[in-house]
C-alpha cells in the first residue's frame, strides 16, 4: 500500500519514477532537548505520569510516497524521542507517551509520588553531571 496525499492506494506497476528524494519529514527534538534532560512522561500504557530521562531520537518508521503528477518518489523516516522511565525500567517513545522537559518544580505536580521522591536524587545527578 502507498499513502498518496492522505489516501491509501494500491501501488500499480509499471510505475515511472523520474526522481527519488530521501528526507526526514517529521520535525525532531534534536537540538531542542539535551540528551539526559529530566522529562515528565505520561505513559499511555497505564495512564500514569512518571519522571524520565530523554535519550535522544530513534527511528521508528520508514515510508514511501509517490507523486503521480511529478513522478517523484519520496522515501522518509520518522523519528521520535526515546525516554527512559527508571520506575518502569523501560524505554518508551513519543508514540507511546506524551512528554516534555521539566523546566520548574510545578511541572512535576502530577508525577507519581514514588517518582517525586526520585526528583531530588535526579537533580543531584544532573548537578554533578553539569559540573563535569
Amino acid at each position: 500500500m502507498n499513502r498518496i496525499l492522505g489516501e491509501t492506494k494500491k501501488v500499480e506497476f509499471d510505475m515511472v519514477v523520474k526522481s527519488i528524494e530521501v528526507s526526514s519529514v517529521l520535525p525532531s527534538e534534536e537540538g531542542k532537548v539535551k540528551i539526559g534532560a529530566l522529562v515528565r512522561v505520561r505513559y499511555f500504557g497505564d495512564g500514569k505520569t512518571y519522571l524520565g530521562f530523554y535519550l535522544g531520537n530513534h527511528p521508528c518508521e520508514i515510508g514511501l510516497t509517490y507523486n503521480t503528477s511529478t513522478k517523484r518518489l519520496l522515501a522518509y523516516g520518522k523519528r521520535y524521542g526515546a525516554i527512559f522511565i527508571p520506575r518502569l525500567k523501560k524505554i518508551v517513545d513519543g508514540m507511546g507517551s506524551g512528554w516534555y522537559k521539566i523546566l520548574e518544580e510545578s511541572d512535576t505536580d502530577d508525577v507519581t509520588s514514588k517518582d517525586k521522591d526520585m526528583i531530588m536524587y535526579a537533580k543531584e545527578i544532573l548537578r554533578k553531571k553539569n559540573k563535569s
